[in-house]
């Protein structure tokens, strides 16, 4: 769902990390072979995420597992 303007979240229960992964880059190959033109613009989109998992050190609950999905965007996605 919508985690705030622009991030979404996307939660996998029962999913590897490795299995995250090429989810992920199965969506942003889709999205950037795939343009979307608005008002007569093409725009070409992204997809970057990072993933957090139950398993890291330090993730106790919801809010410390979406804690290290932030920190891992810039080095997942």
């Amino acid at each position: 769902g919508m985690h705030k303007e622009g991030r979404f979240l996307i939660i996998l229960p029962s999913t590897t990390r490795n299995k995250a992964m090429k989810l992920l880059e199965r969506l942003d190959n889709f999205a950037k072979s795939n343009s979307i033109t608005l008002e007569s613009v093409t725009h070409k989109l992204r997809i970057r995420g990072g993933i957090g998992s139950t398993s890291d050190a330090g993730v106790m609950d919801a809010r410390s597992l979406l804690r290290e999905a932030q920190k891992r965007l810039g080095k997942d996605g």
